[in-house]
């Protein structure tokens, strides 16, 4: 009988939880004001992952404003672009006095070009905005050459790429990156990120109206530790843990069957001409980094992959000679002996040799 009498007591309570829920939510909307941050001064070096996925425009605004406002630029990249212990190319950039503009990031394995489509077409504070980006040959090989849902799940939502598709046209993309996903995946998709818009009211409008200091603390700032003449990425390059013969870190691990260019990498191409179109269409200033193959690795671990790895370095230059587009060419680190972390990433001091590339053009083009 006491169990029945608890039983009913937990029903009725999941009843009344069930009616207040939409009558809070409703209230939310009606009750709570739109928090309005004030305009930001300093500019934010970086942001999470979740507030770009579900293209959270309190955080994102901030952060793309910040950066305009201070005539910086936004980094984007795959792993390449990741933090790296001691340094990588943005670090460097922000550390040097000589360079008159800082430079914040967004990276992450897989991050390539179409996980920005929704958030170029959906949000108008990416106009004027000026962006570098980093794209590596090895993502035109067997392991990375085609979509991958499980990376363009982790980094960009259904709900707001398909809101971008009435606006420009990325049928070919959500095509090729949803062939495999299940209706329910979309189903759930749609209904948590509309119920995070919801719930933004409380967790974000209220939170900060009532304490505007936590959404600006909320923000990295940009770290300018790096002293750039004592220079630490020479621990990267300790005999006892470099492999020079192979160019990489001796605990470095490389499947030469991961490397193979894969015959039919269009889907690679056509991403970064979508890309370049996008941009212009949202006048974005865009620059790319033609980033390195490591040359001396291949050479002695796997030399058949080589030459297919530079023939799409000579398409991917070509292509942005053919679209008009500014690009830093950095091929030539993957001939440098000491540069790269394994077969695919460069390490701190490849990083080093690519921020000069990139400050000479920034120089350079202020000058103009």
């Amino acid at each position: 009988m006491k169990q029945m009498k608890t039983l009913k007591f937990w029903a009725q309570v999941g009843v009344w939880v069930l009616l207040l829920l939409p009558l809070l939510l409703v209230c939310g909307l009606l009750l709570i004001p739109k928090y309005t941050p004030n305009a930001p001064q300093e500019q934010i070096f970086t942001i999470r992952f979740s507030d770009l996925r579900t293209e959270n425009e309190l955080y994102v605004n901030q952060f793309l404003n910040s950066i305009k406002n201070n005539d910086g630029y936004l980094v984007i990249g795959t792993s390449e672009t990741t933090k790296r212990k001691n340094g990588n190319y943005y670090d460097f950039l922000n550390a040097d006095p000589e360079v008159p503009c800082s430079f914040s990031y967004i990276s992450g394995a897989g991050k390539t070009a179409c996980t920005y489509f929704s958030l170029l077409v959906n949000n108008e504070n990416f106009e004027n905005l000026k962006i570098i980006y980093f794209v590596n040959p090895i993502y035109w090989t067997n392991k990375l050459a085609n979509s991958n849902l499980d990376y363009f799940s982790r980094y960009t939502s259904y709900t707001p790429y398909m809101k971008a598709d009435r606006s420009v046209d990325l049928s070919y993309f959500i095509k090729v990156n949803q062939k495999n996903a299940r209706p329910w995946v979309k189903v759930t998709d749609f209904l948590s990120f509309h119920a995070d818009k919801c719930r933004q009211r409380y967790y974000q409008d209220l939170r900060f109206n009532i304490n505007s200091a936590a959404f600006e603390d909320s923000f990295p700032r940009i770290p300018r530790e790096i002293d750039l003449q004592h220079l630490t990425f020479y621990r990267d390059l300790d005999s006892a843990c470099y492999d020079f013969e192979r160019n990489m870190a001796r605990d470095a691990h490389f499947d030469s069957g991961d490397f193979d260019v894969y015959p039919d990498a269009e889907y690679r191409y056509e991403e970064l001409r979508k890309m370049i179109e996008i941009c212009k269409l949202r006048h974005v200033e865009i620059v790319f980094v033609l980033g390195p193959v490591n040359e001396l690795g291949f050479a002695k671990a796997d030399p058949k992959q080589l030459p297919g790895l530079l023939q799409v370095q000579d398409n991917v230059r070509q292509l942005f000679e053919n679209a008009g587009v500014d690009f830093i060419d950095a091929t030539d680190v993957g001939k440098v002996s000491g540069a790269f972390l394994d077969g695919q990433h460069h390490n701190s001091y490849g990083a080093f040799l690519i921020s000069k590339k990139i400050k000479n053009y920034v120089l350079e083009k202020n000058n103009r």
